[in-house]
C-alpha cells in the first residue's frame, strides 16, 4: 500500500479553470513535499 509519506514514481498536480490548465507542478520520490501556488484571475474565467 503507497501512502503520501513514501510516494513511489512522479506525481503531478494540476489545476484547471473551464477546462483549460492553468499551472502544474510536478514531484517525485525525491520531491515529496510540493506546492500548487496560483492567484485565480477574473481573466482565467473569461473565455
Amino acid at each position: 500500500m503507497n501512502t503520501t509519506n513514501n510516494p513511489v514514481g512522479n506525481f503531478s498536480i494540476r489545476l484547471n479553470i473551464n477546462g483549460k490548465q492553468v499551472k502544474e507542478v510536478s514531484g517525485g520520490a525525491n520531491n515529496k513535499n510540493i506546492q500548487l501556488q496560483y492567484t485565480v484571475r477574473k481573466e482565467d474565467f473569461l473565455q
